[in-house]
């Protein structure tokens, strides 16, 4: 038996056998600030029964009734007038904003917290919407519209997705993405083993025969000794692409777009030692004996377990990293600094300082979780996550000083990124072949 109000309401109203008082009850009770906590813990315990179900996105749990009513609740819709739209599990819900613009046209809309947000998003989930929207007005202005599935720019492009080229110590490559799931290559007593869901992982052989083993049951506080010592394997993700690997000493390494990976294919010294470029996010094996090391261009990144994300592209102004649990050091020369969980290092290329700034890590790493998330971000940063994940070009025509708050799925397609973000003004998009032109409005 549920132990509150709210989660019999939702058990009742998730079994579709809720009373129309029940239902009205449990609407109400969505958009209770205080109950925030609960509600996302309630939408997540969803959605962990979903997935254990064997259900997807393109099966939904709610009819189109119930999927509108719950969003709209979920986000205090019916007093933001934020607009939900569902049915085949192709729908969107959509809601955009900005600031900077003049003459924004729209009634003031009352903020909402990230918190509500992530939960609503855990929802749309278990909804099977696959492309949707919400924003965080950082001003008294915004707009708010739907946006069909159908809706597309001449010559859109879908979103990016699994896909990366696995580079062995001897030169030979294999496309990821295109390569049967099983045995991939033999090195040493290791294995290297395409899985579903595009992950990559090292098994070993643990008498050098038979049937290999995975690497996450390798002895803590032992050096792992998988594949060749001395060798060296990298993993590259092209723009429009993303992957995960588990390392040889059970370390998982999600990938971003743009990004390559290059590790031992046994880690046998002292240091366990990779070398990042682009963005990654790790959840470090546990070995006190060995500590896990990222090194990216001139800064250096030693944990011994923890999750945490490195962002290091070329076109940043600044090499990140972001602690979400445990504590890592980072280094760059002389200067060094340890982190907290919550807190950021950043490296300026330009002023050649390392900063530490408290952040928010759900954003750091919306990435990994297949979204982008926005909070008063310039028009320039945004476009560089999305240039990366279409895989095109961005010329602007102007000067744009629109900032943007939200959350969108990295499932949209471009036209339906660009229609949502044009709709919060400030530029209008136009798409030529790989080059996206932005000009301000």
């Amino acid at each position: 038996m549920p132990s509150t109000r709210l989660a019999y309401l939702f058990q009742r109203y998730f079994d579709k056998t809720a009373t129309e008082a029940e239902r009205t009850e449990f609407m109400s009770l969505l958009q209770d600030q205080s109950a925030e906590p609960e509600i996302k813990a309630l939408m997540e315990q969803a959605w962990e029964h979903f997935q254990e179900m064997g259900g997807s996105g393109e099966q939904p749990l709610f009819n189109p009734l119930q999927s509108e009513e719950l969003l709209r609740a979920s986000l205090g819709a019916r007093s933001t007038g934020l607009g939900a739209a569902s049915g085949t599990g192709q729908a969107d819900a959509v809601a955009a904003s900005a600031t900077g613009q003049a003459g924004a046209a729209a009634a003031p809309v009352r903020r909402i917290s990230w918190g509500r947000a992530i939960a609503a998003s855990v929802l749309l989930l278990v909804l099977g919407g696959s492309v949707w929207w919400w924003a965080r007005p950082v001003s008294h202005h915004g707009v708010a519209q739907l946006a069909k599935a159908g809706d597309a720019l001449p010559g859109d492009k879908g979103p990016g997705g699994d896909k990366a080229m696995l580079i062995l110590d001897d030169g030979s490559r294999m496309a990821l993405d295109s390569a049967h799931e099983g045995a991939l290559a033999r090195q040493g007593n290791a294995q290297v083993v395409k899985l579903s869901g595009g992950r990559l992982a090292y098994y070993q052989f643990p008498n050098g025969t038979g049937m290999p083993r995975g690497t996450g049951d390798a002895s803590p506080g032992a050096a792992p000794k998988v594949g060749n010592p001395g060798a060296y394997n990298t993993i590259v993700t092209p723009r429009g692409g993303q992957y995960q690997v588990v390392l040889p000493d059970g370390t998982k390494a999600w990938l971003n777009a743009a990004s390559s990976l290059r590790f031992p294919t046994a880690f046998t010294g002292k240091d366990r030692e990779v070398e990042l470029t682009g963005e990654g996010y790790f959840e470090v094996a546990k070995n006190k004996e060995h500590p896990f090391r990222v090194k990216v261009n001139e800064v250096n990144v030693e944990v011994l377990g923890t999750r945490f994300d490195v962002m290091a592209y070329n076109d940043e102004n600044s090499i990140n990293t972001c602690l979400l649990d445990g504590s890592v050091r980072v280094g760059r020369g002389a200067q060094s600094a340890l982190l907290k969980p919550g807190e950021q290092a950043r490296f300026s290329r330009e002023a050649g300082d390392l900063q530490v700034e408290a952040v928010d890590t759900e954003q750091v790493v919306a990435w990994k979780n297949g979204l982008f998330q926005f909070d008063n971000i310039k028009i320039e940063p945004l476009l560089r996550q999305v240039a990366r994940w279409y895989d095109v070009q961005v010329v602007y025509r102007g000067d744009i000083h629109s900032h943007f708050s939200g959350l969108i799925s990295r499932k949209a397609t471009l036209a339906q990124m660009f229609k949502i973000l044009q709709s919060a003004g400030g530029a209008t998009y136009r798409l030529e072949g790989n080059t996206l032109t932005v000009v301000p409005r």
